[in-house]
């Protein structure tokens, strides 16, 4: 019985700034390690990684959890202005800002 894998080239653009980090990372990886990857190896890595911890990933850019969204509404004040949507239009895009509240 004969394996064969098949590996499917394609390419990525990213910026010089990512390239940086990425050869920063190697380098740290060798010097404070002694692990030698190259930049294909520890992007499958990352992905990798990546995949097994999604949630720890973008656990910073979750959506506030709805408590604490009821906190914040129970900070919203009225203003006890009244405005009608000729004085808001005018505050928002008119340049004369003579207006009185």
């Amino acid at each position: 019985m004969i394996n064969i894998i098949i590996y499917v080239a394609s390419s990525i653009k990213v910026s010089n700034e990512t390239i940086r980090e990425l050869d920063k990372l190697l380098a740290n990886l060798l010097r404070n390690y002694d692990l030698k990857f190259t930049q294909q190896n520890i992007i499958d890595l990352l992905i990798k990684f990546t995949q097994s911890n999604m949630e720890l990933l973008f656990s910073s850019v979750q959506s506030p959890s709805k408590d604490i969204l009821n906190k914040i509404k129970k900070l919203q004040k009225p203003w006890n202005i009244d405005t009608d949507p000729e004085t808001i239009d005018n505050i928002l895009y008119d340049e004369d800002l003579s207006f009185k509240i």
